[in-house]
């Protein structure tokens, strides 16, 4: 694999967990932000669930400069604002073609950019 392969793979994760992790608790349209009954879904038939909702298992906080805290939260990954950027990647296999990602994200704070 080259590095620029390796480089394209590793942005696609970087981003797709951005997206998969989600900043807050995911929650529909007109519920309230603070809502504690939030449960983890399960992955639809044919799909691959890459976060169990309870622990960072399969996840690594990615190494960036002065990155805000990470932790999991009402069956949610909570990327905290720092003063560099936050993120986690997905450890392990991930494929290089042929596949979709989906998730649920909401941004609480802030004014960067959010999920790429």
């Amino acid at each position: 694999m080259s590095n620029n392969h390796s480089l394209y793979v590793a942005t696609i994760v970087f981003f797709a967990t951005a997206f998969l992790t989600g900043i807050s608790a995911c929650t529909g349209g007109s519920k309230s932000e603070n809502n504690t009954d939030h449960q983890p879904r399960h992955a639809d038939p044919g799909w691959v669930q890459l976060f169990n909702g309870e622990t960072l298992d399969g996840w690594e906080i990615t190494n960036f400069v002065l990155h805000g805290p990470v932790q999991v939260a009402e069956s949610s990954i909570l990327l905290e604002m720092g003063d560099g950027c936050t993120g986690v990647t997905r450890e392990g296999d991930f494929p290089g073609m042929d596949y979709e990602v989906k998730l649920e994200a909401k941004k609480i704070t802030g004014n960067d950019f959010f999920c790429g």
